[in-house]
């Protein structure tokens, strides 16, 4: 599968007036949003892979996508900078590049399939189309909280649209589900099926089925979503759970799979960021040391004993080590965040660190083969990894995963050990654990063997067997956090949603490198520019003490 994609530079007047936007879209249909009053004619085929594309990168990382800081702030990744002790603001690059991407470039264009797909009667754009508003809008009201939905892509008719807040929004979109599984049930012509200009699931014979299993799982991670609130339906999760069509393959997952091409260039963003432009996400040393069972090096104490013992397989697949044996570029370095051949920075730690002015970009642990088609750490350090750039591992030939089966899996054993929702709740967890696994198989040059995740797994089920239900949801949703490595935004909402699993806290590690001086982030601010241009929006939120309608 190939994305042709290249960046274009546009700039945002308000969500419903836009002369030009900024967004990562295919080239061959940069021209779909010049003017949103007078948009081209342009062809379903044409305009679904530039709003696919958009989505991935607009939430994933790498590419100034939101999971850039929620990767921070899920203590996957850390980096220099104000976001290393919890600021976020609202002209934050991940903000003022995901923001108009999401609402002038991936919405507006959902907005004309939807209007074209309905005059057309192409029953199966118009059910994608829904989907992918449905999930988007998810993302946004769970990461900021309020979305312009109601007023959204009227142009001059109302150029300034409200802001609704979150708990009206999440109805909507469960209708908006149920009208894209009756449109994608529909019998269309052969030329109105779904392709390859379907990035997700054109390869597939049964693209329409397959999207059709992502909405039912995307309704049943919203109900999870809102599980502490009046809004939770446990009849409607009943419902779908007994049509039992939901995601049910490491194939099926709503991911987008990059190629190693640098011409055009395809590769995955956070690939390219890490080996390709040397611009590092660092690996945080809580996440490492966690999956590495060295959690009790820095303090004699686990930081975090919940997985304590237990040595996670998946640790040469997620991390990649550029030293092999031998010192890092300055030797100073040594005293802030080295475990063997683990090098990064500590969380916190912005303007502390006594290191942190001397360059270790030769030296820093990477991002491994799993988040991002990279290297797999064999041992041997720069040579066969980071130094070798374009050519380092997978060379970028790796996928951005926003809802796989094993989300689906761990939310479904969630719902049933919190709510009694059907099905077995240590079962689900199990099968959520091996497809996490087979996750980093399906493209690992060197298998994790059977016999090697059997013991992990077996391990962490005696562990959730000695627990109570609270140590049990904290091992479920520890096991989802690691998973999700890549893309983070799932993992800062189900923090939020349910203090599981436990976040590095750089007030009690005893660590004199890291001070917290900062709340937790709620939620995100809003867009800058939007305040400054729409007279109908809100004032901004307070990332401290502003939540999402969803957390209790």
């Amino acid at each position: 599968m190939k994305i042709n994609i290249k960046r274009i530079q546009k700039s945002v007047l308000a969500l419903s007036v836009v002369s030009l936007l900024s967004v990562t879209g295919c080239s061959d249909y940069l021209d779909v949003n010049t003017d949103p009053n007078n948009p081209l004619d342009s062809k379903l085929q044409q305009i679904l892979p530039t709003v696919e594309a958009v989505i991935f990168e607009s939430l994933g990382n790498g590419s100034g996508g939101l999971s850039d800081l929620t990767s921070q702030f899920v203590h996957h990744t850390v980096q220099r900078g104000t976001s290393n002790f919890y600021f976020v603001a609202g002209n934050e690059f991940s903000i003022s590049n995901a923001w108009p991407n999401m609402y002038a470039g991936a919405l507006m264009d959902i907005n004309q399939m939807i209007r074209k797909g309905t005059e057309t009667q192409s029953y199966h754009y118009l059910g994608v189309a829904q989907i992918l508003k449905a999930y988007t809008y998810s993302m946004l009201v769970d990461v900021f909280g309020k979305a312009a939905y109601t007023e959204f892509g009227q142009a001059a008719a109302n150029p300034f649209p409200k802001y609704d807040e979150g708990a009206d929004v999440y109805p909507e979109l469960f209708k908006l589900l149920d009208e894209a599984k009756t449109n994608l049930s529909k019998t269309v012509a052969t030329a109105q099926k779904l392709g390859t200009d379907d990035l997700v699931y054109g390869t597939s014979s049964n693209a329409a089925d397959k999207w059709i299993r992502f909405a039912n799982s995307l309704k049943l991670k919203l109900y999870n979503n809102v599980r502490l609130t009046s809004m939770y339906d446990a009849t409607a999760v009943e419902a779908i759970l007994a049509e039992d069509k939901m995601i049910n393959s490491v194939a099926g997952g709503f991911k987008l799979l990059y190629t190693s091409s640098n011409n055009p260039e395809n590769r995955n963003p956070l690939f390219k960021q890490d080996y390709v432009d040397a611009n590092a996400n660092q690996i945080d040393p809580y996440f490492y040391l966690i999956m590495s069972n060295q959690s009790s090096s820095l303090t004699g104490a686990p930081l975090n004993p919940v997985l304590d013992g237990i040595v996670d397989p998946r640790v040469p697949y997620y991390f990649y080590n550029q030293l092999a044996g031998d010192p890092p570029q300055n030797a100073k370095y040594v005293a802030s965040a080295k475990y063997g051949d683990f090098l990064s920075l500590w969380f916190a730690s912005f303007n502390i660190d006594p290191n942190e002015g001397f360059d270790q970009a030769q030296s820093y642990t990477r991002v491994g083969l799993y988040p991002c088609g990279g290297a797999y750490d064999d041992g041997s350090g720069t040579t066969a990894g980071v130094a070798a750039g374009q050519n380092a591992g997978l060379g970028g030939a790796g996928y951005t995963r926003l809802y796989s089966y094993f989300h689906q899996l761990y939310t479904r054993a969630e719902l049933s050990l919190t709510k009694s929702a059907s099905g077995d709740a240590r079962d689900l967890f199990e099968e959520a654990m091996y497809a996490s696994f087979d996750e980093v198989n399906e493209l690992a040059p060197i298998d994790i063997a059977a016999g090697t995740i059997k013991t992990y797994v077996d391990a962490v089920l005696a562990k959730y067997d000695a627990a109570d239900d609270n140590g049990k949801l904290e091992l479920i949703l520890t096991e989802k956090w690691i998973a999700t490595f890549g893309f983070s935004v799932d993992a800062y909402t189900d923090y939020r949603r349910t203090g599981y699993p436990i976040m590095f806290d750089p007030a009690t590690d005893n660590n004199p490198l890291t001070i917290l001086n900062r709340a937790y982030p709620l939620s995100f601010p809003y867009f800058t520019d939007d305040l400054q241009i729409n007279p109908n929006a809100p004032a901004q939120r307070n990332p401290a003490t502003d939540k999402v309608f969803w957390d209790n």
